[in-house]
């Protein structure tokens, strides 16, 4: 499942939705198989955040930083 507009469960303080969704992952009665929010970042805050709500994560295995070095060489044609 991609995710889009995550921040309006920001704006409208819905930021729990996040974390049941995060929880029916994997169970069999859910049939959410994965969830994936792409969140543009700084370094000025450790976790993930969101309108600068924390983004509910329950470990490192469930958030990654992408480096910028990755999505420049992403961004170049292949030569």
């Amino acid at each position: 499942m991609l995710l889009t507009h995550p921040g309006l469960l920001a704006r409208y303080d819905q930021m729990q939705t996040l974390a049941s969704l995060a929880a029916a992952i994997g169970r069999s009665d859910s049939g959410t198989h994965g969830l994936r929010i792409l969140l543009p970042c700084d370094d000025q805050n450790v976790l993930p955040t969101l309108l600068r709500r924390p983004v509910p994560v329950t470990g490192p295995a469930q958030w990654a930083r992408v480096p910028d070095a990755w999505i420049t060489s992403s961004a170049q044609p292949a030569s």
